[in-house]
């Protein structure tokens, strides 16, 4: 039975899995290690907090912050609620994440303070002080000024039935909205781009028949959940196919290299600097880096001379595909058997 048809929603596909898998490690997050049945215990802890908060089906809930495992949980709880997730480039200033919040009508913003040395709350207060009052300003982690403690946040939700919870997620419907995506708007103002939980989930069950991602096998992300790269093809993907998501907030080749190593890491994604950076550090030549077998090389032209180098030099079968935020950035993607000439064709 196809992805979208089995599982009909994001949320619910997080909830048949943490039965299905319920003790294997679904992410792995530095000291930070979460079974499936503990992702979809704090899915529903966060969706309870929203619910009581006021959140709706159909409402719209920004998230601003890094990649981690609480982002994980926190989207399947935006997701659980029957809202729409917005996520937030976390190299946004304050204007740029106003207009996105203002443009999407979201009515809560769940963010992370801190992250690369930004105190978002205060940036989003200097650009639109009418945000201030408008959004109740959930933090993740880092300081919390003027907002809500993360463990305040969950405490709201006490009082809400596990049950309410659950219902919201039987009632979405595959051809449901889940996400505003907005996107890079280098032709002028970025548009959101609504996406569909059915389509999500059959979209990267067909990528998944060449990526290969299965039980046991793990994944490191590097590129950004607010982006389809790392949330639909990376910690959404993962947890459909039962493998463990390993989130890096920030890319650092010395620091990926010995993750691959010490973590034996057996999928990554990332851009062709990305790869060129892996290849060309100078530590490469002494990690044990047998345990990646495959990885996606996209988001811009992709040379046979770097396929050829990754198959060569790390043992790593590449793929490549296209895709774009209104197909739920997935169009094509090329095939296991392709040679590296063909490959770098599709991109």
């Amino acid at each position: 039975m196809p992805a979208d048809q089995l599982y009909r929603s994001i949320p619910r596909m997080a909830l048949l899995n943490a039965e299905r898998f319920a003790t294997e490690l679904a992410v792995l997050d530095g000291d930070t290690h979460l079974t499936f049945a503990d992702v979809g215990e704090q899915m529903i802890a966060t969706a309870k907090a929203l619910i009581a908060g006021g959140v709706e089906p159909g409402d719209r809930v920004a998230l601003w912050a890094p990649n981690s495992a609480t982002w994980i949980t926190t989207a399947l709880g935006i997701l659980a609620t029957g809202a729409r997730l917005v996520p937030l480039n976390t190299r946004f200033k304050g204007g740029e994440a106003a207009y996105i919040l203002n443009r999407s009508k979201a009515r809560s913003l769940l963010c992370a303070n801190g992250f690369l040395g930004y105190d978002y709350l205060e940036m989003l207060h200097e650009a639109d002080p009418s945000l201030r009052t408008r959004l109740d300003g959930v933090i993740l982690q880092g300081a919390v000024g003027d907002g809500v403690a993360w463990d305040e946040f969950l405490a709201r939700g006490d009082g809400v039935e596990e049950g309410r919870v659950r219902a919201r997620i039987e009632a979405i419907r595959p051809e449901d909205g889940s996400d505003v995506l907005f996107t890079s708007g280098t032709t002028g103002h970025p548009k959101g781009v609504m996406l569909r939980h059915g389509a999500s989930l059959r979209c990267y069950e067909i990528y998944n028949r060449t990526y290969g991602l299965g039980p046991g096998d793990r994944i490191l992300i590097v590129t950004p959940f607010f982006h389809c790269f790392g949330y639909k093809a990376g910690w959404m993907l993962a947890l459909m196919a039962g493998a463990t998501s390993v989130p890096l907030a920030a890319f650092d080749a010395a620091r990926a290299l010995s993750m691959i190593e010490d973590l034996h890491i057996t999928h990554t994604g990332g851009s062709p600097t990305m790869f060129w950076a892996l290849l060309d550090h100078p530590s490469r030549a002494e990690r044990d880096l047998s345990s990646l077998r495959i990885a996606t090389a996209s988001a811009a032209y992709v040379p046979a001379e770097l396929l050829e180098r990754m198959a060569n030099e790390m043992g790593v079968h590449a793929i490549t595909g296209y895709g774009l935020t209104e197909a739920h950035a997935f169009v094509s993607v090329s095939q296991p058997d392709d040679p590296p000439g063909l490959v770098a064709e599709w991109s």
